[in-house]
């Protein structure tokens, strides 16, 4: 007996099926979109403030009573952005997160004079305090202070020092090697391989220029009577070290940095994983006016003066062609609201430096001896034939003279005149470039 399935069940039982798996689909993303936007919107563990300053201090009246709910208004002078606040019932205000610069405060209430101050250095990692006094009178005469207060880092225990501005763009670096500015601060002593551009500081003068140069040397300072190389570096509040040697792993240019705080000593709890100090380095941003420049630093062998060794030992000159150039322009792309800066620099460095060294002549790697100062008054004991004298010809292996003469340099290069003496000089050119 045949069983008959109407067409029309069929049908609905496949739309059903189809309905349940499209549900179930778009319960699974709906869920992931939940999940999604549930971590953009969760809150987030706050960071260190590494790279931003603060602004806080209280408003009060001619007696000294806090002056609760009057409006606060911080401006930062050089991009004209302003924030607006208002005192807590202590008369307590606070402006965190700003770039450093210089800003203006305005504090006003009803029934009290309006009272400003002008000049206020927000520095990196830096807390300005600036108290105002609301003298009884109407709202629309204004008092203003326009001597910044002094920083006596009344809200703050750490001992540190600041790089300014203008120490950082008008300081004269050799290869424009902004970590050289650490030694401004007290309690920083620098190590070696700090001096000079980046590209030669792993050695003597020029020795490990380009591809050869020393990168752990960049924070090779002892900062607080720490170890060298033990430091924290942060550009702009990222950390800039190497986790597996703590190199600091970028140097940035000079036309670029704001200004930099170097903590040296009981350093907040907000930094830690150093053994050293903390440099909290700012990079400038635009203004409302366009500003730029360009620029070249140039060292070349034709300015240089000759080394007194190198023309005893009848040696040219040693090469050293250093180009460093770059530009860099900033400005408003929409003024008061954004601002970019633009920063450019190549560096290209040719460099050689001379070799000395006492290297065995011709007669030498032949067994003969006899020309050399050390076999005056000495022998040389031969094993194979129980005699002494000043040759060894045919005694010497000859894959051993095969070796040695190939880790000998050329005998047209030895002055075989000078046998056991300082008889070869050489310089060999290195390169290196770099751009950021």
């Amino acid at each position: 007996m045949k069983s008959m399935i109407s067409p029309t069940a069929t049908s609905n039982k496949t739309k059903a099926q189809l309905m349940g798996l499209c549900r179930s689909r778009f319960a699974v993303v709906l869920a992931l979109l939940l999940t999604v936007l549930g971590s953009c919107f969760a809150p987030t563990r706050s960071h260190a403030q590494t790279s931003y300053g603060s602004v806080v201090g209280t408003v009060t009246d001619s007696t000294g009573a806090a002056v609760p709910g009057a409006k606060v208004v911080l401006k930062n002078n050089g991009t004209g952005a302003s924030q607006t606040g208002a005192t807590t019932g202590t008369g307590g205000y606070t402006f965190v997160n700003l770039t450093p610069g210089i800003y203006s405060v305005t504090a006003s209430h009803s029934g009290f004079k309006a009272a400003a101050s002008s000049g206020i250095d927000v520095q990196i990692g830096g807390i300005a305090r600036v108290d105002l006094s609301l003298p009884v009178g109407a709202e629309t005469e204004t008092i203003t202070v326009t001597t910044a207060p002094p920083d006596l880092h009344t809200d703050s225990a750490t001992l540190d020092g600041i790089v300014e501005g203008l120490q950082v763009q008008e300081a004269p670096l050799n290869g424009r090697n902004i970590d050289n500015l650490l030694d401004f601060v007290p309690g920083v002593v620098a190590g070696g391989g700090t001096s000079g551009n980046t590209m030669a500081n792993g050695g003597s003068v020029n020795a490990n220029v380009g591809g050869q140069t020393q990168a752990i040397a960049y924070g090779n300072y002892q900062i607080g009577g720490g170890f060298s190389g033990q430091s924290l570096f942060y550009i702009d509040g990222v950390g800039s070290n190497i986790p597996e040697n703590n190199v600091n792993a970028l140097v940035p240019t000079q036309d670029v940095i704001q200004e930099f705080r170097v903590s040296t000593s009981n350093v907040s709890a907000e930094f830690g994983g150093y053994g050293g100090g903390v440099i909290q380095m700012g990079t400038k941003s635009g203004t409302n006016s366009f500003h730029g420049s360009a620029y070249e630093y140039l060292r070349n062998t034709a300015l240089d003066a000759d080394n007194w060794f190198d023309k005893y030992n009848g040696q040219a000159k040693q090469v050293l062609h250093q180009n460093q150039y770059g530009t860099n322009i900033g400005g408003p792309i929409l003024k008061n609201k954004a601002f970019f800066l633009f920063s450019w620099e190549h560096e290209s460095v040719t460099s050689t430096t001379p070799v000395s060294d006492i290297v065995p002549t011709t007669a030498e790697l032949n067994g003969d001896f006899s020309g050399d100062p050390a076999s005056v008054g000495n022998s040389i004991y031969n094993p194979f034939t129980g005699k002494t004298g000043t040759s060894i010809a045919g005694n010497i292996d000859a894959a051993a003279l095969a070796i040695a003469k190939l880790e000998s340099p050329s005998e047209s290069l030895v002055d075989q005149t000078k046998p056991g003496k300082i008889n070869f000089h050489a310089a060999a050119p290195v390169e290196g470039y770099q751009t950021q």
